[in-house]
């Protein structure tokens, strides 16, 4: 092939991988827990208050999409992370290397110390919720400036079914799932995360959305959800810690992961608690008004300090 093929080549594949990299996000690599490399992404302005974000099981940084390109948001310093075992991040396959709520305590950690956050709001996302309560109690709060819990209560309470709702049937069939999700059959895998994807939302993202949540959700192996689910947790020794910590609690009424009667006993132990409930809205709160949850995120972070 003569150069100059290879030259016009080369300008046409540019010509197409240019707009993929056309973005505002900034992508690096942070060692954490047992030197497990992951995959790190920043928004937003250098200089404005910190926010960092950790997603849920199965997916990546890609959950935060709309609040990394929010235009109202692009006022803080947005930083976000796939977890160990997701995503683009490493993939280590010792059960050992899920099991240790250190190692999972020390990436939160890396992150911070990596990227320099200085006392950051820290926004958790269903299972990101336990990735954060195992940073606090390995860390503590001296670092994090306020919470918001999405879709989980980081089990600092124990669940309380709604009497006037059947919407934990979710609950019942995502653990059901769970069966298929860590079974080695790749056919298996694929028609869990099918069903596991089409419980993420209760409104319609669209079918990008969907191929996208899909495919990410592919990406965490058989292996890395056999150890999750091995995982046994309770927080709720983490009272004291968290007693002074402003908190938003936002939680979807089609959801089951927090039910009413869960958000007012948490509110009940954790006194500067905001609950935010989305009618009609499931597991993503942030995807699927993300408006209302971009909105409500900036007011809560210039609400309290650094």
């Amino acid at each position: 092939m003569s150069r100059a093929i290879l030259s016009f080549l080369t300008l046409i594949v540019a010509g197409f991988v240019a707009p993929v990299q056309a973005t505002d996000l900034v992508f690096s690599e942070v060692s954490g827990g047992g030197n497990t490399p992951l995959n790190v992404v920043e928004s937003g302005s250098k200089d404005g208050k910190e926010i960092l974000f950790i997603h849920g099981v199965s997916q990546s940084y890609l959950s935060w999409r709309a609040q990394l390109s929010s235009d109202q948001l692009q006022a803080f310093r947005m930083v976000a992370f796939d977890l160990r075992g997701h995503g683009n991040s490493a993939k280590p396959w010792m059960r050992k290397d899920y099991e240790d709520s250190a190692l999972w305590a020390d990436d939160v950690a890396a992150v911070i110390a990596a990227k320099k956050l200085v006392k950051p709001l820290v926004v958790a996302w269903s299972y990101g919720g336990l990735v954060l309560m195992d940073y606090i109690r390995h860390h503590g709060t001296d670092n994090i400036a306020a919470i918001n819990l999405v879709a989980n209560t980081g089990v600092l309470i124990d669940r309380i079914e709604d009497p006037e709702s059947s919407d934990e049937k979710i609950m019942r069939q995502m653990i059901a799932n769970q069966v298929r999700q860590q079974s080695p059959d790749i056919e298996e895998n694929l028609a869990s995360v099918r069903f596991a994807v089409s419980l993420l939302s209760e409104a319609n993202l669209g079918e990008v959305w969907q191929q996208d949540a899909l495919m990410v959700t592919m990406m965490t192996p058989s292996y890395v959800r056999r150890a999750l689910a091995g995982r046994k947790i309770n927080n709720k020794d983490l009272a004291g810690p968290l007693s002074d910590m402003p908190i938003l609690l936002s939680y979807g009424a089609k959801d089951g992961s927090v039910t009413s009667p869960m958000a007012e006993a948490f509110r009940s132990i954790y006194r500067q608690t905001i609950a935010s409930k989305y009618d009609d809205i499931g597991h993503s709160p942030f995807a699927e008004n993300s408006e209302r949850f971009n909105r409500e995120l900036f007011e809560f972070a210039n609400s309290i300090g650094r």
